[in-house]
């Protein structure tokens, strides 16, 4: 977000280079320890059960409304409301990952080890 308010080009960049190359310089994780793997694989996991229609998407609803509205107030140079709109997006996705890694920790002896 700071990258589009402040037009930084090099910011925006480094940004999407960093997210597109996260995959390749980091290797899978050996273990299920970290909480944000088991973010990863809580999701995998929900979507393999088949929830893809559940009331907690309504949180990705309103993330996503939020995300853009926090890229427009961005674009228009209002702080306040880009402040605003990317903390509750932030807030937002918290809950659903938060859900998906709690998700994880009760059903992860459903998953077979790769």
């Amino acid at each position: 977000m700071l990258s589009i308010y402040r037009r930084d080009e090099r910011l925006l960049v480094g940004t999407v280079l960093f997210v597109a190359l996260d995959p390749v310089l980091f290797p899978p994780p050996s273990d299920d320890d970290a909480w944000m793997t088991r973010v990863v694989y809580g999701e995998r996991l929900w979507l393999e059960h088949g929830n893809r229609c559940h009331p907690i998407q309504l949180l990705n609803v309103a993330n996503a409304f939020l995300t853009l509205y926090a890229v427009r107030a961005a674009v228009r140079r209002q702080p306040v409301r880009t402040a605003v709109a990317t903390a509750g997006a932030m807030a937002l996705k918290f809950l659903f990952v938060a859900f998906v890694a709690d998700y994880y920790d009760h059903h992860a002896a459903d998953v077979t080890p790769e």
